[in-house]
């Protein structure tokens, strides 16, 4: 309709109305293209809140597991150094078997914390989030998601460590029945149990060790997670503000 008007201008030479039909077609195509691209950046914008919402849900997720395996953690140790504390003292008493007993299957494995990091790696790897935010968003983000990262390494890190020269295979721990997991219902292990008697195990330092090892390393699988734990609060914060 409106091309067949501008060719009837243009045959009565109606130069004035080409012109004001020309300004309407250029300003209607200024228009829409406004238009999308405005609608473009609400739709980047919406996704880039959603994400951000993510990562707060993901930190949260984050921070539980980082309680709960701190948790662990403090539950364990004591037991653990009991062990340590009857091998140093010798104590080869029943009561100092029964007591024993509990730290040399602990330190059968450090089990690690596994971080979630699906919303982070989104929000600093998305080229459309990443022109969405200022400078120091963008650092603060890329510098948590490093952290983590490098956490996540030496926890790992640290869980191998023990299964380089497992309990079991010292000469001094056997196997004794099966009993039910207290983590897993219906599921059932052998526990280990000591195939010497305990006033000769604790002459041996190579049983010792592996009680040392384990302490260190859940030591320091607890130093980590602390600080990971002070890095999504703070981020958690920021966030939140």
């Amino acid at each position: 309709m409106l091309l067949r008007r501008v060719m009837d201008h243009v045959k009565d030479q109606n130069w004035l109305a080409v012109g004001i039909d020309f300004l309407i077609v250029v300003s209607g195509v200024f228009i829409g293209l406004q238009v999308s691209e405005w609608n473009d950046n609400r739709k980047d914008r919406l996704a880039y809140e959603l994400a951000r919402e993510r990562l707060i849900a993901e930190t949260q997720a984050n921070l539980e597991a980082v309680d709960g395996f701190l948790a662990g953690k403090e539950a364990s140790l004591p037991v653990v150094r009991t062990s340590i504390d009857i091998l140093r003292d010798c104590n080869a008493t029943s009561e100092g078997l029964e007591q024993f007993l509990p730290g040399l299957n602990i330190i059968r494995g450090t089990p690690t914390l596994r971080l979630r990091h699906t919303a982070i790696d989104s929000l600093t790897s998305n080229e459309v989030f990443l022109a969405l935010q200022n400078e120091t968003e963008r650092n603060r983000l890329d510098e948590l998601r490093r952290q983590l990262a490098q956490a996540q390494d030496t926890l790992n890190c640290l869980e191998t460590w023990p299964f380089d020269s497992p309990i079991e295979n010292h000469p001094a721990v056997g196997m004794s029945e099966l009993v039910e997991s207290t983590v897993i219902p219906g599921v059932f292990d052998r526990r280990l149990t000591l195939i010497v008697p305990l006033a000769e195990a604790c002459t041996d330092p190579a049983l010792a060790k592996h009680f040392y090892l384990w302490e260190r390393v859940a030591l320091f699988q607890s130093l980590r997670a602390g600080q990971v734990k002070t890095w999504l609060e703070e981020n958690l914060a920021v966030m939140d503000e």
